[in-house]
């Protein structure tokens, strides 16, 4: 079975990558995503700010940072977005949109934000891009915190073996469309590896 390289973007499927970190320290995998879809470039989770330049490197490996045009938050906890206003600044876009629920939103304005809140909870937990995909924001309270949401993306056509990654696809499913962060947090913790979930 072959390792994980960890060190480097780990496409999920054609559009999703794992661009996270698994942090030693505490002894667990940190869950960034870039989605990649047509015009909209959608960051989940940025992280820490110790673990910025990590996240960083791995999102400039697929695209220009400035091309991102969404990042979505699925809770406030510093080691999932502390580094918010840092990638806010990378960005450098006035159309930056961060996703989140309402009760997400009053902690993180703590960060010192400047960019357009999207609240999910104030708009069916549902998010259309640019090319007609929504994201949709599953509420998940208390497996985490009181507030918290799980995006899932929906397909434009069937899942199929062609267009999932072989590494990624967990117990006959297809990551995408189904929640992205169990999902993917199992596929590539390090004692599940490949298909043999």
């Amino acid at each position: 079975m072959r390792e994980m390289d960890y060190s480097n973007a780990i496409p999920v499927t054609r559009d999703i990558h794992w661009i996270g970190y698994f942090d030693e320290e505490a002894h667990r995998h940190c869950n960034p995503y870039l989605l990649i879809d047509d015009q909209d470039v959608i960051l989940f989770d940025p992280g820490s700010i110790p673990h910025f330049p990590i996240v960083m490197r791995k999102v400039i490996d697929l695209v220009n940072p400035t091309e991102i045009t969404a990042l979505v938050i699925s809770h406030q906890d510093p080691d999932v977005c502390g580094n918010l206003a840092v990638v806010e600044d990378v960005i450098g876009r006035d159309d930056l949109q961060i996703l989140c629920h309402s009760k997400t939103l009053r902690l993180i304005r703590h960060y010192g934000l400047k960019s357009k809140d999207y609240v999910v909870d104030e708009q069916n937990y549902t998010f259309r891009l640019s090319s007609g995909r929504e994201l949709k924001f599953i509420p998940t309270p208390y497996l985490h915190s009181p507030e918290q949401s799980r995006p899932g993306t929906a397909r434009r056509q069937p899942c199929s073996a062609q267009t999932c990654s072989e590494e990624f696809r967990t117990h006959g499913h297809c990551l995408q469309g189904h929640n992205i962060w169990s999902r993917c947090a199992r596929s590539i913790d390090s004692t599940c590896r490949a298909t043999s979930c």
